[in-house]
């Protein structure tokens, strides 16, 4: 249950980190646009738990 949103919640996180790295993004900044990422990713799997009968 929720393999699948974990899975995609790390590869985004992943993905943030490198583009953070990369362009040298303040911390603080990188944390809340982390947590906005995190949050587009929950909102984005809740439907599909609804719609798979797992929630």
């Amino acid at each position: 249950m929720g393999g699948v949103c974990g899975l995609v919640a790390r590869w985004d996180g992943y993905l943030f980190w490198v583009f953070a790295e990369a362009f040298q993004v303040e911390q603080v900044m990188g944390v809340c646009l982390l947590g906005v990422c995190g949050w587009v990713v929950v909102l984005g799997c809740w439907p599909f738990l609804e719609f798979k009968g797992l929630s």
